[in-house]
C-alpha cells in the first residue's frame, strides 16, 4: 500500500509547525473484500425482507388456518366427537384471531420495552 502524504503549515506560538498525515490507499484486495461484505449485507437484507413478507402474508395465515382446521377435525373425528368438522372451526378461528391481534401486541411491546 502506498500512502498519500499531505502536509500543512500552521503557526504555533512563535514557530511554524508542519503537520503531516497519511491516508493509506485501498488495494484491490481490500476493495474486493469490502464489496463482498456489502453484497453479503444486501443478500441478508433481501432474505430478511422475504421472510418478513412471508410472516405478514395473508397466504400464510389462510394456509395455516386450513392446516389447523384439518388437523383439529381429524383429531376430533378420531376421538369420536359428534360434530368434528364444525368443532374444528374453533381452533382455526382462534388462530386467525390471534394472528390478527399480533401487530397490535407487537407495537405495544416495542413501545414499552424498546427505546427507539
Amino acid at each position: 500500500m502506498k500512502p498519500i502524504c499531505a502536509s500543512s503549515l500552521r503557526s504555533k506560538g512563535s514557530k511554524d509547525v508542519v503537520d503531516t498525515w497519511y491516508i493509506p490507499l485501498m488495494t484491490d484486495q481490500v476493495m474486493q473484500n469490502l464489496e463482498r461484505e456489502v453484497q453479503a449485507i444486501k443478500d441478508r437484507n433481501a432474505r430478511v425482507e422475504a421472510e418478513k413478507a412471508w410472516e405478514t402474508s395473508n397466504f400464510r395465515v389462510v394456509s395455516l388456518a386450513i392446516i389447523t382446521y384439518g388437523i383439529a377435525a381429524i383429531f376430533l373425528f378420531v376421538l369420536g366427537n359428534e360434530h368434528p368438522w364444525r368443532n374444528a372451526l374453533i381452533p382455526a378461528i382462534g388462530f386467525v384471531l390471534s394472528v390478527q391481534s399480533l401487530p397490535f401486541l407487537k407495537s405495544f411491546w416495542i413501545r414499552r420495552n424498546i427505546k427507539l
